[in-house]
């Protein structure tokens, strides 16, 4: 048996053990709460709209009309009760005609926060609300005016402040909300089975010591028969959590 074959022994069971520790640590208590701007669309920015259309918010035409999503998303693994709440979520909208501002999606759907326009204070606030972990909620804003930051603040026991994201979480599959379509499990199916053979098989050719073979293998085996499965379903509830990212249709 070759040197090397004793630490050669320890690569397979550093796998499981790997994963172990990293499950573990992700298990600790974590409170967390993201907010992020998708998208800020211009209605103008269409070619050809600006000719075509009238916006009009019933009262009067929208001169630079504007719809921008913020959304608000539990990223850890504790909930935020009711009494957690020292003060309710705040958005200040200085320097911005907000002329609708209205509830998006929601998850789970039946989550339902209370909105509160403050249109004198050019604020816009949520009430209190239970949010378990992976709760989010959407607020949809119709504006005439150009650009600008929304930044929500809050104050929640054990929270130090709200972190924001610059863009959605990357989308492992090709629904809406990042989940995983058929064609998307055939692929990752397919790709779990072809790259360890495409590793295996120089490994196999190259090496001449069976038990060195046998035991790089496994290691390979497991790292793509535990930790890609691992892998994958975190991104897609990391993704899902944040709900539907498509543009908005215009």
């Amino acid at each position: 048996m070759s040197s090397v074959t004793p630490w050669l022994a320890l690569f397979p069971g550093s796998v499981p053990a790997g994963i172990g520790v990293v499950l573990a640590v992700r298990a600790l208590p974590r409170k967390r709460l993201e907010y992020v701007v998708p998208r800020w669309r211009n209605v103008w920015s269409v070619p050809g709209v600006q000719a075509q259309l009238i916006v009009s918010d019933g009262q009067r035409p929208l001169k630079n009309p504007s719809v921008a999503k913020l959304k608000i998303a539990n990223t850890g693994n504790r909930a935020f009760p009711i009494d957690d709440w020292v003060r309710r979520l705040e958005i200040s909208t200085k320097g911005l005609d907000v002329r609708t501002v209205a509830i998006g999606e929601t998850r789970p759907r039946h989550l339902n926060p209370v909105l509160d326009v403050d249109v004198n204070n050019k604020l816009v606030a949520v009430s209190p609300l239970l949010m378990n972990s992976g709760d989010m909620f959407e607020l949809i804003f119709v504006i005439d005016s150009p650009e600008r930051v929304l930044v929500p603040t809050v104050r929640i026991q054990d929270l130090s402040d709200m972190k924001r994201r610059r863009r959605l979480p990357y989308s492992p599959g090709i629904n809406p909300d990042g989940s995983l379509a058929r064609q998307d499990r055939r692929i990752y199916v397919i790709g779990s089975i072809m790259c360890p053979a495409l590793i295996c098989a120089p490994v196999a050719l190259a090496s001449t010591d069976r038990t060195q073979k046998a035991l790089i293998l496994l290691g390979i085996i497991l790292i793509f028969g535990l930790l890609d499965p691992l892998l994958i379903r975190w991104a897609v509830k990391r993704r899902t959590t944040w709900g539907d990212g498509r543009d908005y249709p215009l």
